[in-house]
């Protein structure tokens, strides 16, 4: 399962419709922050009565990008997690060759 990054306050358009990509390492906005809960949530969207999640995905390992967005939404996701066992045992690796570069 290969998941991006919720909404970073990067993504976020200015006055001039741009996104703020100069902010360096920016975190999740309380979007991006729902966006990571849902990952492996079991709960129905109201409108499609479809799960938003993944929670029959039971992941041993993650590897994450090492910047801050990342981390919290690998961190907000495995929160949310349906299993117990999953959530207390799968570690997170944070990689650098997994870090995007275009806007740093």
């Amino acid at each position: 399962l290969l998941c991006r990054h919720g909404q970073g306050y990067h993504n976020i358009v200015d006055e001039n419709g741009k996104p703020k990509l100069h902010i360096p390492d920016p975190e999740l906005t309380s979007q991006g922050i729902e966006e990571a809960r849902v990952i492996f949530s079991s709960g129905k969207d109201d409108d499609s009565k479809k799960a938003t999640g993944r929670s029959d995905f039971h992941p041993e390992l993650l590897f994450v990008s090492p910047l801050w967005r990342t981390l919290q939404t690998a961190t907000y996701a495995m929160e949310c997690h349906p299993s117990p066992a999953v959530k207390a045992n799968c570690p997170m690796v944070a990689l650098d060759l997994l870090m995007e570069h275009n806007n740093l």
